[in-house]
């Protein structure tokens, strides 16, 4: 058996296989996520078809994939939920189109600067970091849970369509609703 004694390293040995070790260690997870453009060029509008996304290989949120986003912008298919999301998704940005909700999902953070989020009542959407929202629809019955350090930016209170409200139980998140806001 072959021992291996570290101290005998000179210093600048061992912080260079540290800071490698490090980067092994850290980067796997980055190495997997993979931007999705939604295109609606499969077969059907669903979410888990792999042919309506640019990379055409998988789905945002399939199994493995904890670091994808998801960009719903204009195109011939709206797009469905269809399947419960296995990972969460780092970012959920919804510029056009509509993104109909048939089962909860989770984001770290969800940014709309157009388009509409539609789907059954006691339909979820949780959010753990950032929530910017400075243009488009939500259906009123769908319910924005904000969890963790989150950072809610909504065009100015005179016209911000959204109002965040507190559940009298402390466990509980915030649910995001729409309000009319009285003017300045």
């Amino acid at each position: 058996m072959v021992y291996f004694n570290w101290r005998e390293l000179p210093l600048t040995h061992r912080l260079r296989a540290l800071a490698i070790l490090t980067v092994l260690l850290l980067a796997p997870s980055a190495l997997f996520a993979i931007d999705f453009v939604w295109t609606g060029l499969g077969a059907d509008d669903n979410w888990s078809t792999a042919l309506n996304w640019d990379q055409g290989l998988s789905y945002p949120g399939e199994v493995g994939g904890r670091f994808d986003t998801a960009t719903i912008a204009v195109a011939p298919r709206l797009p469905t939920l269809d399947v419960a999301l296995a990972e969460w998704l780092t970012l959920l940005d919804i510029t056009g189109n509509t993104l109909t909700l048939t089962t909860a999902m989770g984001v770290d953070s969800l940014t709309m600067s157009g388009g509409t989020i539609d789907g059954p009542a006691l339909t979820d959407i949780t959010v753990r970091d950032d929530v910017s929202i400075t243009a488009g629809t939500l259906n009123p019955n769908l319910t924005l849970n904000l969890t963790g350090a989150v950072g809610l930016r909504t065009p100015s209170r005179s016209t911000s369509p959204f109002r965040i409200s507190r559940s009298p139980r402390r466990a509980r998140p915030s649910r995001v609703q729409r309000a009319a806001f009285p003017g300045p």
